[in-house]
């Protein structure tokens, strides 16, 4: 930024100078004559300054902003001057590669201002940290992602706890016949039978 002000001083200076050699009157607060149609030499000079600006890194200010930078308070009415001869108006301003103003006119050839662009400066203090920002909101939630691929083989879990009891299945079809059994023991001897009932009359005989 400071580099930039030096730039702008240098300009403006160079602006001065020629001014008052070559009988530039000023046109309104912030205008400089220049042929009809064609940008005012303060215009130039901040056309200048924004590519300056630009190849620095730094944002141009507005040429509104900027006007208010180089802009001093309105001075008292001056008396009118007497009837000037026709000057040399500005055509051109640019900075060459040697950081030098060079104004070309409407009549003559160009003049060299010197040089107004100053060296480099040592790099400033590294500032203080500054305090951590808020926490910004809930990114919205992403797509799907791939399905992974097939991970290894668990190892084998413990025995899990009894099941409970099943319900009853369907009888079984019928077995085949079994081979005979071997003779039982022989039984003990019963009891004595209840006397039976009388039985009927049966018929006469034959002779």
């Amino acid at each position: 930024m400071k580099r930039t002000k030096k730039v702008l001083v240098g300009l403006l200076a160079g602006l001065s100078v020629l001014s008052g050699s070559l009988g530039v009157s000023a046109c309104g607060d912030t205008e400089i004559s220049s042929s009809a149609g064609e940008a005012t030499a303060m215009e130039k000079v901040y056309a200048q300054y924004v590519v300056y600006a630009q190849a620095e890194g730094q944002t141009p200010l507005s040429y509104e902003e900027w006007l208010l930078t180089i802009k001093g308070e309105k001075g008292d009415k001056g008396d009118t001057g007497a009837t000037g001869a026709d000057g040399v108006g500005i055509k051109n301003a640019y900075i060459n590669a040697d950081g030098e103003l060079i104004v070309e006119f409407t009549v003559g050839e160009p003049k060299n201002l010197g040089k107004i662009v100053g060296e480099d400066g040592s790099q400033g203090e590294k500032g203080e940290k500054g305090e951590k920002g808020d926490t910004g909101a809930q990114g919205e939630k992403g797509e799907k992602g791939d399905t992974g691929a097939q991970g290894e083989k668990g190892e084998k879990g413990d025995t899990g706890a009894q099941g409970e009891k099943g319900e009853q299945g369907d009888t079984g079809a019928q077995g085949e016949k079994g081979e005979k059994g071997d003779t039982g023991e022989h039984g003990e001897k019963g009891e004595k039978g209840d006397t039976g009932a009388q039985g009927e009359k049966g018929e006469k005989g034959d002779t």
